[in-house]
């Protein structure tokens, strides 16, 4: 992995970048910003000296790449979420399970060309995730098309945005899903690669950091991962396990392979066991 051949080299460090993704999400208000306030717009953005409509604000603040932390996760993460098992309630998943995080923007830089931005504040889970496909590479010069998509929680109601029902959302909210209850429901191994340097070997895989700030890599502690294939096995798997005072917490579990002798289900008012 060289950071600099990825899409989120240009969206933590090209302010250029910035400008294009205000301009094709707020066209009108930023045509305002800019008639209104004649400075240096690269230089306004940077500092965040200005004065932009609410709409615009927010989105900016989700964008930028001001008091971030940006984290690489590991395809060791990545194999495991096929693994855990989760239940909807609803046309949803669960998303309090992530109530009481603490304010912070974080990025998640994935492989093949993905972003999850993950910025919370006032009991809000911003996500702004992004992709790009590639058209062709010649060299150092990229060409291909980004796309991305916003949503977010209201972590003391459990309100989703109504973009949520929207087929690109549906698409991928399992997946956001997965990776936010590895990332933040579980013990991982993290590893601070300095800037410009090198992290892993030809066999384990390279991860050279070319950013100028430190970037996190982020392993899975489960290494391993067994799947029974005789008749009746339950192959390993995790599990989002209520914990703490009043069940209000959550943690991520790993329950073990084992052979199903039986169950009993409740169907209606009339029980019967299953072999």
């Amino acid at each position: 992995m060289v950071f600099k051949n990825h899409i989120a080299y240009r969206f933590l460090t090209d302010i250029n970048l910035t400008m294009e993704m205000c301009e094709t999400t707020h066209p009108d208000e930023w045509k305002e910003l800019l008639k209104r306030d004649k400075k240096d717009r690269k230089e306004d953005l940077e500092r965040m000296e200005f004065n932009p409509s609410p709409g615009l604000e927010s989105f900016l603040h989700l964008i930028s790449f001001n008091q971030n932390k940006t984290f690489y996760v590991s395809e060791t993460v990545l194999e495991k979420l096929d693994f855990l098992k989760i239940n909807k309630t609803g046309p949803h998943f669960n998303w309090m399970v992530f109530k009481g995080l603490p304010d912070q923007k974080i990025t998640l830089i994935m492989p093949n060309q993905r972003v999850l931005r993950i910025w919370i504040h006032s009991e809000t889970i911003n996500l702004f995730w992004l992709t790009f496909k590639e058209d062709k590479n010649l060299g150092h010069n990229i060409e291909g098309r980004m796309h991305w998509v916003m949503n977010y929680i209201k972590t003391d109601t459990g309100e989703l945005c109504e973009h949520f029902d929207h087929p690109d959302s549906l698409e991928i909210e399992e997946f956001m899903y997965k990776l936010m209850c590895f990332f933040y429901l579980t013990d991982n191994d993290e590893v601070i690669i300095p800037a410009g340097k090198v992290h892993g070997t030809r066999k384990t895989g390279k991860v050279l950091n070319d950013f100028r700030f430190p970037v996190t890599m982020v392993n899975s502690r489960w290494n391993t991962a067994v799947i029974r294939t005789e008749q009746f096995g339950v192959r390993g798997h995790f599990r989002v396990q209520p914990c703490g005072k009043a069940r209000s917490e959550y943690e991520l579990i790993f329950i073990e392979p084992f052979i199903k002798h039986g169950y009993k289900r409740q169907a209606g008012k009339t029980g019967h066991v299953e072999n």
